[in-house]
């Protein structure tokens, strides 16, 4: 019995100093920067294959020809920035969805009289719960939470580098309303308190407004396939009656232009769709 205990004790001072001798890894929260996105080898290789199907599409119905189809994949490389754009846009917009529901874990647990660290550690065990592992905002949490204790570091200090790191205007404003209220001696519980029923209402704004603008976008996506879907049509129904489009020069530079005009107005759309609060 003895020998068993000293076996589970050594075991157990063996895992304590893998422990500590462990490097940090490279996916420490605390150094990761969610204002630039890096497309991973899944996500490029799924790019390019999405990318490589859509301009085999295009040169068949525009060109009537794959390997104009595979000429106009030479810029896809152009594009894969404003794919990672909208991967890291919709990464942001899950990371403010949590915040939110974190703010109101917070006022929830501010308002039962708990100070701000462990409203911040509550916020963190209430998305692990119902997120999971899959939260972006969990691991921050609980790293704030780990630095606060191990290297009594402020916690002000702490959310305003989230805030920076992670480039949302929402935690920025509720890292700096605790940052001032700490230097000016006021009451940090009341003031975070205020702050999260704010910055919940701003947020929720800005949803509503996100949801009319997704219908808006829907609205412009059909008119902006519809050419495609004509050609596409008539490649069908009466293929005799666009040949000459395909068959004479005249015709291909005439789809030439009408590309590059479908191409202007999607680019422009996108930018015209771009929603600031």
């Amino acid at each position: 019995m003895e020998r068993s205990n000293l076996t589970r004790y050594l075991k157990e001072i063996k895992e304590k100093l893998y422990q500590g001798l462990k490097i940090p890894s490279e996916e420490d929260p605390s150094s990761k920067d969610y204002r630039t996105y890096r497309l991973s080898s899944k996500e490029k290789r799924e790019y390019y294959l999405a990318a490589f199907a859509f301009c085999i599409v295009i040169g068949m119905l525009f060109y009537d020809s794959i390997p104009a189809g595979l000429l106009l994949l030479c810029i896809s490389p152009y594009f894969e920035d404003r794919y990672a754009d909208h991967l890291r846009e919709k990464r942001e917009e899950n990371m403010l969805g949590e915040f939110k529901d974190a703010l109101y874990s917070i006022s929830a647990s501010i308002a039962a009289g708990r100070q701000l660290p462990r409203a911040i550690e509550d916020a963190a065990s209430s998305i692990g719960m119902f997120i999971g592992e899959s939260s972006i905002l969990y691991p921050e949490l609980l790293d704030i939470t780990k630095r606060y204790k191990q290297q009594n570091a402020s916690i002000e200090m702490l959310l305003s580098d989230l805030g920076e790191r992670s480039g949302i205007e929402e935690i920025k404003l509720f890292a700096s309303s605790c940052s001032i209220c700490r230097r000016c001696g006021g009451d940090l519980e009341e003031v975070c308190l205020k702050s999260a029923y704010i910055l919940i209402e701003k947020i929720e704004y800005g949803r509503e407004a996100r949801a009319v603008l997704a219908e808006k976008k829907i609205d412009t996506l059909i008119m902006l396939i519809m050419p495609a879907a004509v050609l596409f049509f008539l490649n069908i129904s009466s293929y005799s009656y666009i040949k000459p489009l395909y068959g004479s020069l005249a015709g291909r530079i005439l789809m030439t232009a009408a590309l590059i005009l479908i191409t202007i107005a999607v680019l422009w759309s996108l930018k015209i769709m771009r929603l600031e609060l």
